[in-house]
């Protein structure tokens, strides 16, 4: 019996560890810098950010099963610099860490091309019932291009870990097209996020319409090969974010793919552990609504 209850932990912790930075990577609908740090400076002059990933249990008080701060700013010449820090605690795993982002563009007749590098620390999968933790550092890149719309990047946000952090280290690729003209009442991007793991691929297609740049809607189709723990291979995120004011920006999205039972043939730990969809909901605020030198300001 204790020999089982040891494998049942030991099964328990190598499927949450892939889950550690749920909010930072995966719930990147409204944070591109999740995934590539060459988007610091992407959200105008100023910006500050909040995520907060909420979990229905069944009572009125939800579990915070993430949370997220990004501050994000421009410097001068094309450059920017952004921090975010996040905490994950999905299941009975806790991680914690935060990352600085540094970005620098330049222009090449009409081609514009950014550039980006992150460093940061995880306190990595922490057990609840274990006191020990362990601060992992790692660092990564990421680039993006863009031509009259046409945009394309490539990132690898842990280019470099410790080996303390288990959870898998996609490259991240990117392609899309962004319709923006001026005077006009309807925006919209779509883009493509393939992201490679182990020879194992997953694929996002991600598209958001805004009208009057104060009401946008999103909508996240993605087949998951990479994170092998969910119920479902393809998932739908829907998202709305509304613009207050013209320095405040709200928005909400449902991520409704659920975690399967990581123990075969036992089908208590998914209610045990509460493991259903995820509500992200977000607040920004700007300081100046001006988008300087951002190209991807108010896009996504």
């Amino acid at each position: 019996m204790e020999k089982n209850r040891i494998l049942t932990t030991v099964l328990l912790l190598v499927s949450f560890c892939t889950f550690a930075q749920d909010g930072l990577v995966k719930q990147y609908q409204f944070n591109q810098l999740s995934y590539n740090p060459a988007y610091a400076g992407e959200n105008g002059i100023f910006s500050v950010k909040t995520l907060l990933g909420q979990q229905f249990n069944g009572t009125l008080r939800p579990n915070q099963v993430n949370q997220m701060l990004v501050i994000d700013g421009q410097l001068f010449n094309q450059s920017g610099i952004a921090f975010q820090a996040f905490r994950s605690n999905i299941g009975n795993v806790l991680s914690r860490g935060f990352l600085t982002s540094y970005s620098k563009g330049f222009e090449l007749g009409e081609v514009s091309v950014k550039a980006g590098i992150d460093a940061g620390l995880m306190i990595n999968n922490q057990i609840v019932l274990s006191a020990n933790s362990q601060i992992a550092p790692f660092v990564g890149a990421g680039g993006l291009v863009m031509y009259k719309g046409l945009f394309a990047g490539i990132s690898k946000p842990m280019a470099v870990a410790s080996k303390k952090i288990v959870d898998s280290k996609p490259v991240y690729f990117q392609l899309g097209y962004i319709h923006s003209p001026e005077n006009s009442l309807f925006h919209f991007n779509i883009n493509a996020l393939l992201y490679n793991f182990s020879n194992q691929n997953n694929i996002d297609l991600n598209t958001k319409f805004w009208y009057n740049q104060r009401v946008g809607l999103g909508l996240s189709l993605r087949k998951n090969n990479i994170y092998r723990n969910f119920e479902k291979t393809w998932s739908l995120i829907p998202s709305v974010e509304y613009k207050m004011y013209k320095s405040v920006h709200v928005g909400i999205s449902y991520d409704n793919n659920k975690l399967t039972d990581p123990v075969s043939g036992n089908s208590s730990y998914e209610n045990d552990l509460n493991l259903r969809g995820i509500f992200q909901l977000y607040f920004r605020y700007t300081s100046n609504p001006n988008q300087g030198d951002s190209k991807f300001f108010n896009k996504f």
